[in-house]
């Protein structure tokens, strides 16, 4: 409750009493002042810890409403009573609310403030409506300091707000400069990229400049100032952005820039290197003369422009030289095309040689074109003959007919008469009594004296020897043929270097001759392509027959080919597809009957290629193909398609493995147990494991020996068992991992019996076929034998003597790719020879030695299907 001043005069007295010492005497004058004196010090000092005490409790109610409004958002109003506890109150609780309030509206001013940090209308938008929300308390010394508080943050907030105001407009100002820089500088660059090296074109980037300058002044200073030779008045309009030193500059590099591309651009349109380095002649010259087309450039500046052009020349040369060098290599890739076969653009071809500038290969491309490199079927047996290419004869008519030709010459550079290469002065007596040279005899003089010299050599070499000697000399190309070894093209490089050098060292005597010395290089070089051609056809139709015997737009057929849609197998055609099959065998066979060292095929390299993708994409379709191959061919044709489709080293695919499997009735079972396997797999079941035992790895190395010539079948033995046991695992199935890996290697259960697989025969591991029971092939091996050596048609020793049977017994038993064995004497470890020398082999997977052993053998040899 509100209290009085406190009455210290009555302290320590009731009322009704009267005053100490009433009754006495008074004092003397001097004591009773000091008693006066005494009793106010000590009332002085009671007022003193009286307002203390207030004070304190005022302060501590104002705390309390205080919390009370933080903790349930009740107002504490001011008291209005004067006592001590009042003042103390109200004074806390005001400033309280005066520090709460002043918080708040920093906090609200921070955030306009955020809001709009460079904008002084929007921040005052903001403002204004914010102010709205600090209304008048009513007590008006809050309200004072309130009021003065927020005069102070205003004034500070809009100072930053219009410092950044200016900021961004100067950084906006000096963007825009930086993009009108960028701009007028393109329109520079392109006003002066027509201008032409002459008075109009300098007068022309002269104008784009002063253009140029203008547009960058609209920036600078409001006074008056002077860039790149133009003066610009007072503005108060201009943005006042951008220092006078700072306009120089960038006018300065931009003229210096803008000039340089301008002579670079004229530069440019020089045709030819020659011209090029005229122009930059020109250039050096109008600069020492203080040309004024090179103002604003300083010695530096033109350093760095003479330095630019002068390797613009540079480049011209090399690139002229470089694509000439291009083409020529376009030139002898073309070459190279005809020479394996491919379909050459003539016109291509003649363009690509006469770009090359080169004398020597323009004369190849003649040649080649007017001899061309189609194959024959002539060509190609020439081609296969012991002889291979070039005889001796033909190169005599090679230099008769070609290099030299039957012109006749009234005066061959004193030499007297000329025909055909042969001269009056250095043979007379073939010229006695004739107006002209007999082809015939010259042809006889050419062989003779320029030819048979190098007829030891190989073709090629005799050619280019020969083709030599006819122009410098026999001992000139035996002095070539010494540095370059069995290397036509380093002889022809080698005579070449001669030839330049000759013209080089005596241009007034050689220098005439040099293009048709390079021309007749060129003829030697196209003459020993056509004649490579031909032995290149012949490779290509030995690794595809069929797609060779096809024939193409540069080479006829060379046997009618049956054609079928090579999918039609997988789409239920198999009678159509089926009696293709059989015509594409009989082809093969023709062909390889037909031409020596051509296999037969069923074919072409592009119909493998389909199947073998469809067979990687669809893993069962191979099941299918192989099912109608067998109906078709039957086993042993089919056996033959399956064995083209996997015959190249590292092609050999575990689903052809598979395929050749399903051939034979005791393994079809397991090669549907890995065709499905290999479903399971792709579809994500998982590999299988074992936890006992050997792995599938260990298994395999443990029969590897059984398949040492045939290192592609691993991977697919391999992965036919895994695919194998994962279709058994899948089942909860899962047998060791040897049974994998043999029945991989085509064993087979029959009659509780094993055959087939791999085992053991004296000491070596060989692989059997699937109708031998596995201890059965000793006996095997004494009946084929026996038959070899009653036929007079077995193996012999070193001296020639045949081997007995008893010999043949002992030997080990080696499998080859193609289904034969060989013997393999185990004390040697070579193969035991035939009466050629060569290793003797045999073969019992054939239908006649299956039925001949199963009849002396019945309990040893199951039936083959």
């Amino acid at each position: 409750m509100a209290r009085s001043t406190f009455p210290a005069g009555d302290f320590g007295r009731g009322v009704s009493q009267g005053l100490v010492g009433g009754a006495v005497g008074a004092p003397g004058a001097g004591g009773a002042a000091a008693i006066a004196e005494a009793a106010q010090g000590f009332g002085q000092r009671v007022r003193k810890m009286a307002e203390t005490a207030w004070t304190r409790e005022g302060e501590a109610d104002a705390a309390r409403m205080i919390g009370l409004e933080k903790d349930f958002g009740v107002t504490a109003a001011l008291r209005p009573g004067q006592g001590v506890d009042d003042q103390a109150y109200n004074a806390a609780l005001r400033g309280q609310h005066l520090a709460d309030r002043q918080a708040a509206y920093v906090e609200e001013l921070g955030k306009i403030e955020i809001a709009n940090p460079d904008s002084e209308v929007a921040f005052g938008r903001a403002h204004e409506g914010m102010v709205a929300a600090f209304a008048p308390t009513g007590d008006a010394e809050t309200d004072l300091a309130f009021g003065r508080f927020r005069t102070l943050q205003d004034v500070q907030a809009l100072g930053r707000v219009r410092g950044a105001q200016e900021e961004k407009r100067q950084q906006t100002v000096r963007g825009a400069y930086l993009s009108t820089s960028a701009t007028a500088g393109t329109a520079l660059g392109q006003a002066i990229a027509s201008a032409g090296f002459d008075t109009a074109g300098a007068q022309l980037v002269g104008q784009s400049l002063t253009q140029f300058a203008q547009g960058l002044a609209q920036y600078g200073p409001r006074e008056a100032f002077s860039v790149g030779g133009v003066d610009f008045p007072a503005d108060p309009t201009r943005a006042g952005v951008v220092s006078v030193e700072k306009l120089a500059s960038d006018f300065n590099a931009a003229q210096a820039q803008a000039r340089m591309a301008w002579l670079s651009a004229a530069m440019d349109r020089a045709p030819t290197a020659a011209a090029k380095a005229a122009f930059l002649g020109q250039v050096q010259e109008r600069w020492q003369s203080g040309d004024a087309m090179f103002a604003g450039l300083d010695a530096q500046d033109f350093g760095q422009l003479t330095n630019r052009l002068d390797a613009e020349v540079s480049r011209a040369r090399t690139g002229e030289s470089a694509a000439q060098t291009q083409m020529a290599e376009r030139t002898r890739q073309l070459l190279k095309a005809g020479e394996y076969g491919d379909d050459v653009d003539p016109g291509e071809l003649r363009a690509a040689a006469a770009a090359s500038g080169d004398p020597g290969l323009i004369a190849q491309v003649d040649f080649a074109l007017q001899n061309g490199f189609e194959a024959t079927p002539a060509s190609l047996r020439a081609a296969a003959t012991a002889s291979g290419v070039a005889s001796i004869g033909d190169t005599a008519d090679f230099i008769i007919d070609v290099l030299e030709g039957s012109g006749f010459i009234a005066d061959d550079n004193g030499r007297g008469r000329s025909q055909y290469g042969i001269t009056e002065k250095s043979h007379p007596a073939e010229w006695a009594g004739r107006t002209q040279m007999d082809r015939g005899v010259a042809r006889g003089v050419i062989q003779r004296d320029y030819v048979q010299p190098f007829a030891h050599l190989s073709p090629a070499m005799r050619t280019v020897a020969s083709a030599a000697a006819t122009v410098g000399g026999v001992q000139t190309a035996q002095r070539l043929l010494a540095q370059a070894g069995d290397d036509p093209e380093r002889f022809l490089q080698l005579e070449e270097a001669r030839f330049r050098r000759l013209a080089s060292e005596n241009p007034d005597r050689y220098g005439r001759f040099l293009p048709g010395w390079l021309r007749r290089q060129g003829q030697v070089r196209g003459y020993l392509q056509q004649q490579s051609a031909r032995v290149r056809a012949l490779e290509g139709f030995s690794s595809d027959p069929i797609g060779f015997a096809r024939g193409n737009g540069r080479r006829a057929a060379l046997a009618p080919i049956a054609e079928y849609d090579p999918n039609a197998v997988f789409n239920g055609d198999v009678a159509g597809w089926g009696d293709w099959l059989r015509s594409r065998r009989a082809t093969g066979q023709q062909l390889a009957r037909e031409w020596k060292g051509i296999p037969p095929a069923i074919l072409s390299d592009d119909e493998e290629a389909f199947y073998k993708a469809r067979f990687q994409s669809d893993p069962a379709s191979i099941m299918t193909f192989t099912t109608a191959a067998a109906q078709a061919l039957g086993e042993d044709g089919a056996r033959e398609l399956l064995g083209q489709l996997g015959r190249n080293p590292g092609q050999a695919s575990a689903d052809l493995h598979m395929a050749s499997l399903a051939l034979d009735a005791g393994a079809r079972s397991f090669a549907a147990l890995a065709t499905e396997g290999r479903r399971l797999m792709a579809e994500g079941a998982p590999a299988p494991r074992f936890e006992t035992g050997e792995g599938l790895e260990d298994a395999q190395r443990g029969v590897a020996g059984a398949y040492r010539t045939m290192p592609d079948l691993a991977g697919p033995v391999l992965a036919t068992a895994r695919a194998a046991a994962a279709a058994d695992a899948a089942r909860g199935q899962q047998r060791p991992a040897d049974h994998y890996v043999q029945s991989a290697l085509g064993r087979n259960p029959y009659n509780g019996k094993f055959y087939g697989g791999a085992v053991d025969v004296n000491g070596a591991q060989t692989l059997l076929p699937s109708w031998v029971r596995q201890d059965a092939m000793d006996e095997v091996l004494t009946w084929v034998s026996r038959a070899a050596v009653a036929g007079n048609w077995g193996p012999v020793f070193d001296n020639g003597q045949p081997i007995p049977v008893s010999g043949l017994a002992r030997m080990q038993l080696q499998a080859q790719p193609d289904g034969q064995y060989r013997l393999i004497n185990p004390r040697t470890g070579r193969p035991v020879p035939n009466r050629q020398g060569r290793p003797w082999e045999f073969d019992i997977d054939t239908d006649e030695r299956h039925a001949a052993l199963r009849r002396v053998m019945p309990d040893l040899i199951r039936p083959r299907r």
